[in-house]
């Protein structure tokens, strides 16, 4: 092969010592395949000393951007036929890599292919219910075949279609509306239970919460900016909070979550459900701000 068969993007707005954690969870495992990965810093902390990085690593720059716009330019720059991503704060399983080129390999009529989400932070009830608000679709195992929705954690493309579906979409990429126009094109998205990520966050209640209000500006304003039905987003992001809770609580229970567990957790989920619901109000009235700069 002329390059690499995959290329993992992880963006961070923290800097190495932040994106150290989900780099070194996929480096010796992208190396062993020729993988190429590109880590990409929007803050104006130092970069990591050469011998930090892998042979088939690329360090990239962007101080002042936000999270979309550097996975963005990591998307538009990646060598492979396949791109992955995943968070700063986020671990893949050992045999990620593998199991990713394994999958588009099987079902090459997939454009997408997404895994599952486990909770890598169990100690506080207030993660549990950030975990159940945000993954709870895609709480590990996924059901395998073809699939609605992806997690916009645990991701890969092909090519092709990643790029069309950007250039529709925009220079700041959102996986949840990439995947949106990838279906409007025509193409297929799938789950796939054996790509396995460990989500780890635990910021306390009000970061927490702020976090969910600016993950729903961040959304809906993006949107706004690619939509004509601002009003009816409106209508709709003041509405859904507390169907989409109670729908996310009901998968949690389904997918084999402890019912005391949820039930406690429900109350700090809803709380959560709700700023994001408010985040989503003002992004569809105002656009995402710097909403995005605020995800760490």
């Amino acid at each position: 092969m002329d390059g690499p068969p995959l290329t993992i993007a992880i963006a961070t707005n923290d800097g190495w010592g932040s994106i150290r954690f989900a780099y070194e969870a996929v480096r010796e495992q992208a190396e062993s395949r020729g993988a190429e990965i590109i880590l990409v810093d929007g803050s104006h902390g130092s970069d990591p000393t050469p011998d930090e990085l892998g042979p088939t690593t690329r360090w990239i720059d962007m101080p002042g951007s936000d999270i979309s716009e550097m996975r963005a330019q990591a998307y538009r720059v990646a060598r492979a036929p396949l791109i992955a991503m995943t968070e700063d704060h986020v671990q893949a399983a050992p045999d990620w890599v593998e199991q990713i080129i394994r999958a588009h390999a099987e079902h090459p009529e997939a454009a997408a292919i997404g895994g599952g989400v486990r909770n890598g932070t169990p100690q506080h009830l207030i993660d549990w219910a950030s975990f159940y608000a945000g993954h709870a679709p895609f709480m590990d195992p996924v059901p395998d075949g073809p699939a609605v929705y992806l997690s916009g954690i645990n991701v890969s493309y092909k090519r092709e279609p990643l790029l069309a579906a950007l250039d529709i979409v925009g220079e700041r990429a959102i996986e949840t509306l990439i995947n949106e126009q990838i279906k409007a094109d025509g193409g297929v998205l799938l789950a796939d239970s054996r790509l396995v990520v460990m989500h780890f966050q635990s910021r306390g209640v009000a970061t927490t919460a702020s976090l969910h209000y600016y993950a729903g500006r961040h959304f809906e304003g993006t949107r706004r900016s690619t939509s004509s039905d601002a009003p009816m987003r409106v209508v709709r992001s003041a509405v859904l909070p507390l169907p989409r809770g109670a729908k996310r609580l009901a998968t949690a229970v389904k997918r084999g979550q402890p019912l005391g567990r949820v039930v406690a957790a429900a109350p700090a989920m809803l709380m959560l459900a709700t700023a994001q619901g408010v985040g989503e109000i003002v992004g569809a009235l105002k656009g995402p701000g710097r909403s995005a700069t605020k995800l760490h």
